[in-house]
């Protein structure tokens, strides 16, 4: 049903009239429809999202208010074109209809009871078919079964979507991005394994392969997958930002590949920046993986990240196969492996690396100059498992500055708090704030740490 109404879960009509007193006309323009409508919460419109989006297409400016309630229902999307100024918006919100601002909330969509693969050939328990500017924020999507096919949770064939305090929980397969999606971006949302999607594992957390990727300010965790990736980007353009990632069984943390895109298409640029990652489980298979693979041509620039192999089981800190320029510097690499390019560096590649700490005794494979490497047994975490440097470490003002790099070079999104002399080695500057943009604290909520 439709109301007209002035209230938030009305239709509303903005209309602009102008008089013309010496024609005495009045000139009437819609500046068009924008609408508020209401999901679940027992007395509203639409008691689910299907219903929703089975009876209306949503326009430029239109909010959804999913309210608290555990959902068992797939949907699809099918909206027109919205803009960056008057996005449609799809939100759940707490029982007096506030906005809900953190992962983990109390909108639920639950698909443990799931038999067969959901919205036929769309293959999808949400998919995103259409339209641009879609801001999605503040649910959780949960038990994606494994169904002896690969499908995502999450599809996402529209442009320009922004998926924001989102809680994805012991999925199968949670965010894939599809080649018709020109922009994803995945901001303050939480990824977690769990036990295994419900008779399989967890393959991906993301799988994007549409034109640029976004992934920032997010947790990953609790992973126990024996294959795929936490982060795989077949993009142009991948931006991985302070991000909290640990490893499952046989994962790599961050791939960029563009195999699967057309040969010669394309030369991915990737950003990889700020990060975490953890390798704590112990593989169950003789797959291992690295904590960042690049393995097409093109730009990578790895910078500031911390990564830590607590058994001793990753094949290498970061694999590059084909990138043909690359800046790898200032990264906490605490691994017995460090495995820059494969099979030696061809006479086209430039290569970059300096001021990494790289742990004591380690084989670094690849034929690569590093140039003020800082090497020893103990990187000197502070004991709380946060892995930020204690007082005397000796990543603490190691790093190489920034503007050396790149004159113009700023950390995408946020500029990174500086605290001493010099910036730091790894994701974390010693004595941060809680203005400090790096990854947060595991493995507690997201938000309590970098809004």
């Amino acid at each position: 049903m439709r109301h007209l109404r002035r209230s938030s879960s009305g239709r509303r009509l903005r209309l602009m009239i102008m008089v013309c007193a010496g024609l005495g006309l009045f000139l009437v323009s819609s500046a068009g429809w924008t609408a508020t409508y209401d999901v679940g919460g027992g007395n509203n419109d639409y008691p689910t999202m299907s219903a929703l989006t089975g009876a209306v297409t949503l326009t430029a400016g239109d909010v959804v208010n999913i309210y608290p309630g555990r959902y068992t229902d797939a949907w699809q999307l099918n909206t027109a074109n919205a803009s960056a100024s008057n996005p449609i918006t799809i939100r759940g919100v707490d029982s007096a209809g506030a906005p809900v601002t953190y992962a983990n909330g109390p909108v639920i969509f639950d698909y443990s009871g799931l038999t067969q693969v959901p919205n036929g050939t769309g293959k999808a328990a949400i998919l995103l078919l259409s339209g641009s500017w879609i801001v999605l924020q503040g649910f959780t999507v949960s038990n994606i079964p494994f169904l002896n096919t690969d499908y995502p949770a999450m599809k996402i064939k529209a442009d320009y979507v922004t998926l924001r305090h989102l809680y994805f929980l012991n999925n199968y397969f949670s965010v894939g991005a599809w080649p018709e999606s020109a922009k994803l971006t995945i901001e303050h949302s939480e990824f977690e394994g769990g036990h295994g999607a419900l008779g399989g594992y967890n393959m991906h957390a993301v799988y994007s392969f549409g034109d640029h990727l976004i992934v920032r300010h997010s947790s990953f965790r609790n992973f126990d997958s024996p294959a795929g990736d936490v982060i795989k980007s077949r993009d142009f353009i991948a931006e991985i930002l302070y991000n909290f990632i640990e490893m499952g069984t046989a994962q790599r943390g961050v791939d960029i590949d563009t195999l699967e895109r057309s040969p010669g298409s394309i030369s991915p640029d990737a950003t990889i920046i700020g990060n975490t990652l953890i390798k704590k489980t112990p593989d169950q298979s003789a797959y291992t993986a690295n904590f960042i693979n690049y393995d097409r041509q093109g730009r990578a620039t790895i910078i500031n990240n911390t990564m830590v192999d607590l058994i001793n089981q990753v094949q290498g800190a970061i694999s590059l196969r084909d990138a043909t320029s690359n800046e790898v510097s200032n990264n906490a690499m605490v691994t017995q492996r460090v495995r820059f390019v494969d099979g030696g560096l061809p006479s086209n590649v430039v290569f970059s690396g300096r001021n990494n700490w790289i742990s004591q005794g380690a084989v670094v494979d690849g034929g690569v100059q590093l140039v003020g490497t800082v090497t020893g047994t103990n990187p000197g975490f502070l004991a709380d498992g946060t892995y930020r440097p204690a007082l005397g470490s000796p990543l603490i003002d190691a790093g190489y500055p920034l503007v050396s790099i790149k004159p113009d070079f700023q950390f995408p999104a946020l500029v990174r708090t500086i605290t001493g002399a010099g910036i730091d080695i790894g994701a974390y500057e010693y004595g941060f704030g809680s203005s400090d943009t790096t990854p947060p604290l595991p493995p507690s909520n997201v938000d309590a740490f970098i809004n």
